[in-house]
């Protein structure tokens, strides 16, 4: 009903559906609004109606003639992950909380370490809960995930041979507490949703880095463009990192 009348906003329903979030980019905000209200046109047809639309750069509540004029201070979750519609950047809120019954703290870029409240025992339960709490499903955040995964581990060997929720040594706390301590530089790291400058030409170049240690091993993938200026620029597209083997491997015999 409404495919034919309808047939690009009817692709992006199908395609770009994601629970009750309806995903598209386009390259100028004439063709966002053509699709945006083809879309609440084919929808209408089954009588769904949307709450609202949010732009790159603008917020709109359905009235296409305030959308231009009223910039959104405010952060949007896209599938989990944290947008700053205003500056189009994809961005972290990390939160912590050590206590079932208390609320959850969101990190901030101001915060200092007596601003964030580690218990006097730490266990693996309470630390493997917080880690996961990070949700970073294009790997942006690998850098400082990666330590979580290695210090983990070091809670997993033999040698501590710890329960869940018995208190972890001093040393691992200590270590764990740098980390937490650490979180809210988090905050300022941020990555452009759009990976095409407007002033690019030509077609874009992927470069690729890896690399390993004893401890891990990842690569991060960048989308390089060349400019109207003759300049170049680069944006990250995502990365991933895994730990290394607990069994060394080579390939000298």
């Amino acid at each position: 009903m409404g495919k034919g009348q309808f047939p690009e906003a009817t692709r992006v329903i199908l395609n770009n559906t994601y629970m009750d979030d309806i995903i598209e980019s386009v390259d100028t905000r004439e063709k966002a609004n053509e699709i945006t209200g083809d879309i609440e046109k084919l929808l209408d047809k089954g009588g769904f109606k949307l709450k609202e639309w949010t732009y790159s750069g603008h917020r709109s509540s359905g009235d296409k003639t305030k959308m231009a004029m009223e910039p959104s201070a405010a952060t949007e979750k896209v599938l989990g992950v944290v947008w700053d519609p205003l500056r189009d950047n994809f961005e972290f809120k990390v939160k912590l909380s050590f206590s079932p019954r208390r609320k959850l703290t969101v990190i901030r870029k101001d915060m200092t370490p007596a601003d964030i409240h580690v218990p006097d025992v730490l266990t693996k339960r309470k630390i493997l809960s917080q880690v996961n709490s990070i949700y970073d499903p294009l790997g942006l955040a690998g850098p400082s995930t990666v330590r979580a995964k290695i210090r983990m581990r070091k809670l997993w060997t033999n040698e501590t041979k710890l329960d869940w929720d018995d208190p972890i040594p001093e040393e691992h706390r200590r270590e764990w507490l740098i980390f937490f301590n650490d979180l809210p530089e988090m905050e300022n790291f941020t990555v452009k949703r759009c990976m095409k400058p407007s002033n690019a030409v030509g077609d874009p170049v992927l470069v690729i880095f890896s690399d390993g240690s004893d401890n891990a091993y990842g690569a991060c993938a960048y989308v390089r463009w060349e400019l109207l200026t003759g300049e170049f620029d680069s944006y990250l597209i995502l990365s991933k990192n895994r730990l290394a083997p607990v069994k060394r491997m080579s390939i000298i015999e």
